[in-house]
């Protein structure tokens, strides 16, 4: 069902619309929440804070973007404020939130490496960077988000998410050359 058909059954007070509309952006919603909270139950709560605060404002929404990126925009400000508001910052995730990124360096680095391997050393890479500068670069090479998708979400200027994608691009792969040389020096 096209979401603007769910959005208008949603408001005219059909639960099963809202239960479809849930169903179809709660993994991404939790993976972006995961992302930032680096922990699980404080993403389980932060969901559950999204789609109450989606479905409060949800006659507020205008379609001058995609509904998703809306959303996401919801997600992001509800994780960053969920964690100021605790003091928490972000932790270790799991290896399974991780997938290869792919670029041309970054493949590289990692090509001589077991797709577990280069999932444990990108995770860990990923996790050395700034919360924000990992989200970038992982809403753009994981969930294949556009720039100006990125923009709307973390609410910064398209120069910007820009440069941050290019610097943590960089730093991720000279994370991963330093951590590979590292692991190849201590094998011989």
């Amino acid at each position: 069902m096209e979401e603007t058909t769910l959005i208008t059954q949603i408001l005219k007070g059909k639960t099963s619309a809202y239960a479809m509309l849930i169903d179809k952006y709660k993994d991404r919603v939790f993976a972006l929440a995961l992302r930032l909270s680096g922990n699980r139950e404080d993403a389980e709560e932060i969901v559950q804070d999204v789609f109450l605060k989606v479905f409060e404002s949800l006659a507020m929404f205008q379609g001058t973007s995609k509904f998703s990126t809306w959303i996401y925009r919801i997600a992001y400000n509800t994780s960053v404020s969920k964690l100021r508001s605790v003091g928490k910052h972000k932790q270790e995730v799991a290896l399974e939130s991780y997938d290869v990124v792919e670029t041309k360096d970054l493949v590289g680095v990692l090509e001589p490496l077991k797709r577990e391997e280069q999932k444990y050393f990108l995770a860990k890479a990923l996790q050395q960077l700034k919360p924000e500068d990992s989200l970038i670069v992982e809403l753009f090479y994981l969930d294949e988000m556009k720039i100006d998708e990125i923009v709307a979400i973390v609410d910064e200027s398209i120069s910007n998410v820009k440069v941050k994608l290019y610097r943590a691009r960089k730093k991720l792969y000279d994370l991963l050359v330093l951590e590979l040389q590292e692991d190849v020096d201590t094998l011989y």
